[in-house]
């Protein structure tokens, strides 16, 4: 086996592991009901999945950025998150969006938001999928 195939061979088993990782849904949501049904088709403007409910995508803050280059930045905590987030606010990629051009701070809500809060999947040390509540 080549080393770049045994290298993108850990990759994915590392970021599989990480999905599964919390393999609980965050408080008060059915993890069979129409939020983790939502979160479970998610995608990012790239057509990654988002992992899912049971393990990266939690609803947290969402706040406008002047530094993040989709404009956005996301609370990102131990507490919703697990032992390897940061406590503090994390730019969003534009990428993060699953139409990052329909996304500025004029818009009240992105991504078919169900749940009318903002959403956040941090996953591998990054802000992999974000979605606007009615709030912004």
């Amino acid at each position: 086996m080549s080393i770049v195939l045994a290298l993108a061979l850990a990759a994915l088993l590392v970021a599989l592991f990480e999905c599964a990782a919390r393999a609980a849904p965050p408080p008060g949501v059915d993890p069979n009901g129409a939020t983790a049904r939502w979160v479970s088709r998610w995608e990012n403007a790239k057509q990654m999945g988002c992992c899912g409910i049971t393990s990266d995508c939690r609803p947290t803050a969402i706040r406008p950025s002047g530094t993040a280059e989709s404009g956005f930045a996301a609370w990102i905590d131990k507490e919703k998150y697990g032992p390897s987030a940061p406590d503090k606010w994390v730019d969003i990629p534009a990428v993060a969006f699953s139409h990052p051009e329909d996304v500025n701070p004029g818009n009240t809500s992105s991504d078919d938001n169900v749940t009318g809060v903002d959403w956040a999947c941090w996953f591998m040390m990054h802000v992999r999928c974000a979605a606007l509540g009615a709030g912004i």
